[in-house]
C-alpha cells in the first residue's frame, strides 16, 4: 500500500494495534501511531527522536542486530521480543514488520501488539509445569497415564525406577502387560465405574510386573482424567508397599510371638490406662491371679478396681499415683476370696516411645508354694541349728583353710579355748597335724572324708583323742563352709591300748610254754628212760631230776604271775 494513500494513513493512524515506521538503514523511527505512543508512554515528539535500539534493553542489542542484518529489503521478519517503555517497564510484544518505501527510503511497518499479560500468564503456566515436573520426577509415587485403548502414554521415573523398564518399553505398550493376571480379571468393572465417574478417583491394591518377572505390591488411586484437555487419559498414582506389607507380616508374626509369651507368662499380666480402665491382659492374670474375685472374669475395658477387695481399695488408690509418676512397688497379700494363696504384685509404669507414662501394668504372682517352702527351710534351718548347738555331737563349720566359722555348743564345752575365726589346725598335735591337712584337702574334690583318730588339744596341755568326718557344703547357701562332725575317742584309744598290751604278753607266754617249759619237761622225760634201763645210775641220776624238777617249778611260776598279771 502506498504511503501517501489516505487509506494508509487511516489505517496507520486509526488502528488500535500500536505501530511505528522505521528507516531500514538507519533504524531510526520516522512515524509512529497514536497506540503506539500510549503503550511505550513517549509522546509523538519523543517517539521520532528514537532508534530500534532505545525500544530495547542491553542484553537485546546482539539480537536486534542479528535480526537487522539478516533481513533482505523485501523479507517480512515476525516474532516475540521484549521493549522498553519510557519509565523503563519492561514489556512483551510480538513483531510483525513488513518492507516499505517511506520518503524514499527503504523502510518497514511495525505492528507491535502487546502480549506481556499472555507471556506472564504462559510464564506462570510454564513454572507450574516445571514444578509439577520436578515433583513428578523426584517424587517417590508411581504415576501412569493410559490412553482409551489403555495404551501407557507416560509413565514417571518412579515407575521406570521401580519395574527396572526403559521409557521406550514402557510407552505405547498395553498397560495390561505391567499388571498382574489376577489382577487384569478385575479392570473391565473398574474401567467401567472410571467411565461412569469423570475425575473420581477410585482405590486401587494390585501387582504389577518388572522387568526381571517379580511382581510387587502397589497401593494407590486410578482416576479418568478424559476430560481434562492437558490429560486426556486415566491416571494412577500409587506408591509401592512390598516391604510395607512384608513389615506388616513380620509385626504381625512377632505380635503373635509376643502374645504367646504373653499368655505363657508364669506371671499374671493386666495393663490398664491412667484411669485404671483394662487396656489387655494375659491368661494367668484371668485363669488365676484374678480369678474368683468380685467380678466374674477380666473384662477388658474394665475398671482395675472392680477387681480389688473393698477392704483394700483405699490401699490401692493410694499407690497409683506413686506409680503414675514413675515409682515401681512391689507388696504381698493374701487372696482375699482365697486365704489359702499368697498373691506377689508388681506395679510398674508403661511408657511409650517418647518415655511418657501413659498406663500401669500389674503383674501378679501366686507365691504361696515359695511362703510355704521358705517357711518349711525356715524351721528346717532353726532345727538344724537347733541340733548343731545343742546337740551331743561335736560340730562345727569351717572354711577351706580350716578357720572356724561355727561352734556348737556341745564343741564350745570341750573346746573352751576355741573361738569363731581361729584355726582349727593349731589345737592338733604336731605330730598328727600334717595328715590331717592332707586328709582335709580331699575335700576339695570330694564330698566327705572320714579322718584318722588325731589327738586334739583341749585346756592348756591335754590332749584327747578326736576321729571327724568332713563334710563339704559350701555350695549350700544356709552352710558355705565345711561341716565338722567329731567324737572324741580317747576310750577307745586306750582301750586298744590296753587290749593291745595284753596280746604282747600273751605272745611271751606263749614263747615261755614254747620255749622255757619244753627244756626242764625234756630232761626230766630223758632221766626217767635211763632209770629205766639201769637202776645202778639212779643215785648219780637224781640230782639231775631234782634240778630239771626245780626249773619247771620256776618256769610254772613265772606263766602263773603272767596270767595274774592278765587278769588285773
Amino acid at each position: 500500500m502506498d504511503e501517501n494513500s489516505p487509506w494508509f494513513e487511516s489505517l496507520f493512524l486509526n488502528n488500535p494495534i500500536p505501530r511505528f515506521i522505521f528507516n531500514s538503514q538507519t533504524l531510526k523511527i520516522e512515524r509512529v501511531n497514536p497506540a503506539a505512543t500510549e503503550l511505550y508512554g513517549y509522546t509523538e515528539e519523543e517517539f521520532l527522536t528514537k532508534t530500534l535500539y532505545d525500544l530495547r534493553s542491553i542484553d537485546g542489542y546482539q539480537e536486534l542486530s542479528d535480526v537487522t542484518s539478516g533481513l533482505s529489503h523485501g523479507d517480512i521478519y515476525s516474532g516475540d521480543v521484549r521493549h522498553l517503555t519510557k519509565d523503563g517497564r519492561e514489556i512483551w510484544v510480538q513483531i510483525s514488520a513488513h518492507p516499505i518505501e517511506y520518503n524514499g527510503s527503504p523502510s518497514r511497518v511495525v505492528q507491535a501488539l502487546d502480549i506481556t499479560e499472555k507471556k506472564d500468564h504462559e510464564d506462570k503456566i510454564n513454572q507450574i509445569q516445571r514444578r509439577c515436573e520436578a515433583l513428578i520426577e523426584h517424587s517417590q509415587d508411581i504415576i501412569t497415564v493410559t490412553d482409551i485403548e489403555d495404551r501407557v502414554v507416560y509413565a514417571s521415573p518412579a515407575f521406570l525406577k521401580a519395574t527396572g523398564y526403559t521409557s521406550e518399553e514402557v510407552v505405547n505398550a498395553p498397560g495390561t502387560r505391567f499388571i498382574h493376571p489376577d489382577d487384569f480379571k478385575l479392570l473391565p468393572a473398574i474401567h467401567k465405574e472410571l467411565l461412569a465417574n469423570p475425575g473420581k478417583a477410585l482405590p486401587m491394591v494390585n501387582r504389577i510386573r518388572r522387568k526381571d518377572g517379580v511382581f510387587v505390591r502397589v497401593e494407590g488411586t486410578i482416576a479418568n482424567l478424559f476430560h481434562e484437555d492437558a490429560v486426556q487419559g486415566i491416571v494412577a498414582n500409587y506408591h509401592e508397599i512390598t516391604q510395607r506389607l512384608e513389615d506388616q507380616e513380620k509385626i504381625k508374626k512377632s505380635e503373635a510371638i509376643l502374645r504367646a509369651v504373653f499368655d505363657s507368662a508364669i506371671e499374671g499380666f493386666v495393663i490398664t490406662d491412667l484411669n485404671l480402665n483394662i487396656q489387655t491382659f494375659n491368661n494367668v492374670a484371668r485363669d488365676h491371679i484374678f480369678s474368683g474375685t468380685k467380678r466374674s472374669e477380666l473384662v477388658s475395658g474394665a475398671n482395675l478396681l472392680d477387681y480389688v477387695s473393698p477392704d483394700r481399695i483405699d490401699f490401692f488408690r493410694g499407690i497409683i499415683p506413686r506409680v503414675v509418676s514413675g515409682e515401681s512397688l512391689e507388696y504381698k497379700t493374701m487372696d482375699q476370696h482365697d486365704g489359702k494363696r499368697w498373691i506377689n504384685y508388681c506395679l510398674y509404669p508403661v511408657q511409650n516411645a517418647s518415655r511418657e507414662i501413659i498406663g500401669i501394668c500389674i503383674a501378679g504372682k501366686d507365691v504361696t508354694e515359695k511362703i510355704v517352702f521358705e517357711e518349711q527351710l525356715k524351721l528346717s534351718e532353726q532345727r538344724y541349728k537347733a541340733l548343731v548347738k545343742e546337740g551331743s555331737d561335736l560340730i562345727n563349720i569351717i572354711d577351706f583353710d580350716g578357720n572356724y566359722k561355727l561352734i556348737s555348743s556341745a564343741a564350745k564345752s570341750i573346746l573352751d579355748t576355741a573361738v569363731i575365726g581361729e584355726n582349727a589346725f593349731q589345737f592338733v598335735h604336731e605330730d598328727d597335724r600334717e595328715k590331717l591337712r592332707q586328709e582335709f584337702d580331699l575335700l576339695r574334690k570330694v564330698k566327705r572324708v572320714k579322718s584318722s583318730p588325731y589327738r586334739f588339744r583341749v585346756g592348756k596341755d591335754k590332749y584327747i583323742w578326736m576321729e571327724t568326718v568332713g563334710t563339704n557344703l559350701m555350695d549350700e547357701p544356709s552352710v558355705e563352709g565345711i561341716v565338722i562332725n567329731s567324737h572324741e575317742i580317747t576310750d577307745t584309744i586306750n582301750h586298744i591300748k590296753a587290749i593291745e598290751e595284753r596280746n604282747k604278753r600273751l605272745e611271751e607266754i606263749a614263747w615261755i610254754h614254747a620255749h622255757l617249759v619244753r627244756a626242764p619237761l625234756a630232761s626230766i622225760l630223758g632221766i626217767i628212760e635211763i632209770l629205766r634201763t639201769s637202776e645202778s645210775e639212779f643215785k648219780e641220776l637224781m640230782p639231775y631230776l631234782e634240778q630239771s624238777a626245780v626249773q619247771l617249778d620256776k618256769v610254772i611260776g613265772e606263766i602263773t604271775t603272767k596270767a595274774n598279771d592278765l587278769s588285773t
